[in-house]
């Protein structure tokens, strides 16, 4: 919201001010300004002229552009223009040859489709005088020559205001509350409004207003005016709204939106010759009833949106935007004035509903005190008065008010705000601050009686703390001395749990791998695409997209596409996540578990990626006390698993995860140019660790290394053989697996499996022949099963 400093000027005196150490003194106290627009300086707008367009004809070579003959008090000029509002006799602002609009942009002598031009005829928003950009400017006083800064009063400093930082403080939406921020932060005085006296005894001039939904219109006040002569609005005005980013239209349509950005509080104005009847009624609309705006949007209502209605006939939407039928004209004489009070969801849900959200429904939405609308009418009539002489009053102000609010006091002990804030603050202080924002205060007795302005009390001030806050931002919250909190700190108790969890992620961080988090959101659509399952998914009822309708069953949906990701920059990358998966089990409650998924990526050709990533595994279980678990050849077709290249992870007889290399076609799919290993545990939580950890004392006597490589089937799995060999002699400790080889004397079809152990006796030292004889038993044991013993 872009809020005018001049316009904040007329309601207190901000002489000797800075706009910009202003903006930080407001920001700090009260709400964010974005940015702080400084007005073009004099010696910029200087080099601008009056001009007079004395002829336009259509250019011979373009049809959007004219061609004009401009008289610029001195000579005459050719000057091309493309606005669609030049024309014969009209005073503009002309950009002479020469004149510098900054960067590197200086007017020059040119020839615009063949045509000479010899300036540039300028709109508001190129001169920096408003933010008008559909055509050039239409001078209302001024000759040509005449230099523009002794013609157009230049705009002043503008506030560009964060919306969001004001939506529990409707009183903002307006200049009169924003100045009155500042009186209170400067210690300057308010200047009461003008208003007109609206409680004569004039009748109502057969206006009768009626509310058949009081929940959702709390108040209607309604004004018969007549002697209105539509016209421009006056140049202060017009210059004021300019600066507050909303271009001028006549006298009656810029009191109405004068009056909103003063006030925060919508009005609207109806030709009461318009109106098929006297009768006003704001009730609720009929299913399917057509209703035309006076934007020229057509639109069918249903139930839910509350209509105001003359003679049975909707004339305005209430609280987003009023009727064709009863729009302002030049021929208007006799105006109806409104300003009410609507209830703010009802008017959200209906500018949602109709895409029609206007700076009226934006203001309503935030609760308005409903004690504005007959300052707003008043408001109204004085401005009017400026441009309308002949205006008088045909009726007294006609207020319909079923259900007035409630003045709200609240109880504050002073005490409680040097408690709150931790910094001594006088009651005298705090007495002046709260009355110099609105409040009452009556300090007979403690707890003081604080009643709450109106404009206040729309839900933003509601109890003692609130009144605290007020103090506390406007005293100065640089007065607070830093302190650490008074608090008497203990360790926290072991969890179990985390420490396991910790435990397990550095494991696989020590190891060199990457943490990864990735959403745990999925679709029908992308599980069905990797062939994953879906009879058992968390639908979610407010979905953020169509790409995020379900809960993650499993870590390998997200992980695929980390992985497509990292491999696009990455030859080679190492990376796991530890996170909750979710699946329907038919309960109250979805079924979580924490699910685990690391991958190795690199370009290998062999197998040292899978057996490396296995030894991981198995180091990252027995880091957490969880001994047994077993990779034993996949059974069945998994997603994503490559055929061959597939075990399961079994602990205690049951299956609780899987190992793999992924499918090429997967590969394909997700661009990977080397080969990916992955590893997928299940629930990593209901894993239990061994009851205890025995210690064992150091060995006393020496290991004999023995190695030897085995012939076997291509597809025999290197667990089989790790199984037969460990099982030959309690002997044999440390039974590791160091690698396969294929080809040379290998024959066809096999492989060469290579394992290394030492032979160790807890008791003595082992001799030469127990060795060879161990060692004898072993190839022996092996050929048994169908393993020689490889040869050269």
């Amino acid at each position: 919201m872009i809020i005018s400093w001049n316009w904040l000027s007329r309601y207190c005196d901000l002489e000797g001010i800075d706009p910009s150490e202003a903006s930080v003194r407001f920001t700090v106290t009260t709400a964010e300004i974005e940015e702080v627009i400084a007005p073009p300086s004099r010696e910029f707008l200087g080099q601008f002229k009056v001009a007079k367009v004395l002829s336009v004809t259509k250019h011979p070579n373009a049809d959007k552009l004219r061609c004009c003959k401009v008289d610029d008090g001195e000579k005459e000029l050719d000057i091309v223009c493309g606005a669609a509002n030049v024309r014969e006799g009209l005073t503009t602002v002309l950009a002479p040859v020469g004149c510098d609009f900054g960067d590197g942009f200086v007017i020059k002598k040119s020839k615009l489709r063949g045509e000479p031009s010899e300036g540039m005829l300028c709109s508001e928003k190129e001169i920096g005088i408003g933010s008008g950009d559909e055509g050039i400017v239409e001078l209302q006083q001024g000759s040509a020559g005449q230099s523009v800064v002794d013609v157009v009063a230049g705009p002043g400093f503008t506030w560009d205001l964060d919306n969001k930082a004001i939506t529990h403080r409707p009183d903002l939406w307006g200049h009169h509350g924003l100045a009155r921020e500042l009186a209170t932060v400067y210690g300057r005085d308010l200047r009461p409004l003008e208003r007109e006296d609206l409680l004569g005894d004039l009748g109502d001039d057969g206006y009768a207003v009626s509310i058949e939904a009081p929940d959702r219109c709390r108040r209607y006040c309604g004004l018969s005016i007549d002697g209105v002569r539509v016209g421009p609005s006056p140049l202060w005005m017009q210059q004021l709204l300019t600066e507050a980013g909303m271009r001028p239209i006549n006298n009656v349509v810029d009191a109405t939106n004068f009056v909103m950005l003063e006030l925060g509080q919508p009005t609207h104005a109806f030709d009461a010759r318009s109106l098929p009847s006297r009768d006003i009624v704001v009730g609720m609309a009929h299913e399917g009833e057509a209703f035309d705006t006076l934007t020229g949007k057509s639109l069918t209502l249903d139930a839910q949106s509350l209509l105001i209605r003359s003679g049975g006939q909707g004339v305005a939407l209430a609280g987003v935007v009023g009727g064709e039928n009863s729009s302002i004209s030049d021929e208007t004489t006799e105006v109806f004035l409104e300003a009410a009070h609507f209830e703010p969801l009802g008017v959200r849900k209906t500018a949602q509903r109709f895409d029609c959200r206007t700076d009226s429904s934006a203001r309503f939405e935030k609760s308005l005190d409903p004690c504005h609308a007959p300052l707003a009418i008043s408001r109204l009539v004085t401005l009017l008065k400026e441009t309308c002489p002949a205006l008088k009053l045909r009726s007294s102000l006609v207020d319909v008010f079923p259900n007035p609010i409630e003045t709200l006091v609240i109880d504050l002990d002073p005490a409680l705000v040097v408690s709150k804030m931790g910094v001594e603050i006088s009651s005298q202080e705090q007495k002046a601050t709260l009355e110099s924002l609105g409040f009452g205060v009556d300090d007979s007795t403690v707890p003081w009686k604080v009643t709450v302005p109106s404009w206040r009390n729309t839900k933003d001030i509601e109890e003692a703390i609130d009144l605290v806050e007020e103090i506390g931002r406007l005293v100065g919250l640089e007065r607070l001395v830093p302190q650490p909190p008074a608090l008497d700190l203990e360790a926290r108790a072991s969890n179990p749990r985390q420490e396991r969890d910790r435990t397990w992620v550095d494991h696989w961080i020590h190891r060199g791998f990457d943490e990864i988090k990735t959403y745990s959101f999925t679709n029908l659509s992308e599980l069905e695409q990797w062939g994953m399952e879906t009879s058992a998914l968390m639908t979610l009822a407010n979905p953020l997209s169509k790409e995020q309708t379900h809960m993650r069953p499993n870590l390998l949906v997200r992980q695929l596409e980390a992985w497509a990701l990292n491999a696009k920059h990455l030859d080679a990358f190492r990376c796991f996540e530890f996170g909750t998966v979710f699946n329907d089990i038919g309960e109250r409650l979805p079924k979580e578990t924490m699910a685990f998924c690391a991958a190795i990526y690199a370009p290998s050709v062999d197998g040292s990626t899978f057996f490396g990533l296995k030894g991981d595994v198995v180091d990252a279980f027995d880091a957490i006390g969880i001994r047994g678990l077993e990779l034993r050849q996949g059974q069945g077709e998994r997603p994503c698993v490559h055929p061959a290249r597939y075990g399961e992870w079994i602990l205690g007889g049951e299956v609780v995860g899987t190992m793999a290399e992924l499918h090429p076609e997967a590969s394909r799919k997700l661009g990977l140019k080397g080969r990916l290993t992955f590893v997928c545990i299940d629930d990593v939580l209901s894993l239990r660790a061994a009851e205890g950890i025995k210690f064992m004392p150091l060995d006393r006597f020496p290991a004999v290394p023995f190695s030897l490589s085995l012939i076997a089937d291509t597809r025999t799995p290197v667990g089989e053989l790790q199984a037969l060999l460990q099982g030959v002699d309690p002997v044999i400790q440390d039974l590791s697996w160091e690698g396969n080889f294929a080809g040379g004397t290998v024959p066809e079809g096999k492989k060469s499996v290579t394992f290394s152990m030492n032979f160790r006796r807890s008791d003595r030292t082992m001799q030469g022949d127990e060795i060879q004889e161990l060692q004898d038993k072993i190839i022996a044991a092996a050929n048994a099963a169908g393993f020689p013993l490889r040869q050269g």
